[in-house]
């Protein structure tokens, strides 16, 4: 684990060096997971740009909701994913809005811990998502964005026959450090 935190700080790092924008973000995430329930999360994000209109990201949602809450039949569900994710950014030459679309591929973990169930659900798999929406750049370092979008979880115990997936709402802010969205100016 050490070995790929100091190798992402190292391409971090290069990127800054080369005058690359790199960009940390915060959102919140409305996700269908299929059979483990429709919950609402939040998550971060830590990228850079590859090109004028290529990002690469890694992010990570967690999502939670207890439903019946101290009654007998009280279930607990949890979906997790991490992903890299490769985004694609268009630029409107005369608005200060971006359309992004993602890709992203990684892990999921699920876990369903019901009372009445003889012992708690929860694994690990290969997770992947596409995403597409706006993203406003507000400031030279402040974006918001709005993304809508389908992931889907693949597992082989627990979990295997179930569809863990379904739509996801992704909402956040962007933050850019070493570069800037717009130069100052800009005439939008």
């Amino acid at each position: 684990m050490k070995r790929i935190l100091v190798a992402l700080c190292g391409v971090f790092l290069s990127a800054s060096v080369a005058s690359a924008a790199v960009y940390l973000d915060g959102l919140g995430a409305y996700t269908d997971a299929g059979d483990a329930e429709t919950m609402i999360g939040v998550g971060a994000g830590v990228g850079f740009q590859a090109s004028d209109n290529i990002n690469i990201f890694i992010r990570g949602l967690g999502h939670s909701k207890t439903e019946d809450v101290d009654r007998p039949e009280e279930t607990r569900y949890g979906h997790h994913m991490l992903m890299g994710v490769f985004e694609y950014a268009y630029t409107f030459s005369e608005a200060p809005f971006r359309w992004i679309s993602s890709v992203g591929v990684g892990m999921s973990r699920t876990s369903v811990d019901a009372k009445n169930l003889p012992a708690e659900l929860d694994e690990t798999g290969l997770a992947f998502g596409v995403w597409t929406g706006f993203l406003w750049i507000a400031a030279q370092h402040i974006s918001p964005y709005l993304q809508a979008g389908y992931h889907h979880s693949m597992y082989s115990k627990d979990f295997e026959g179930e569809t863990i997936g379904g739509y996801q709402v992704l909402f956040g802010v962007r933050f850019t450090f070493f570069g800037k969205n717009r130069s100052i100016d800009s005439e939008y």
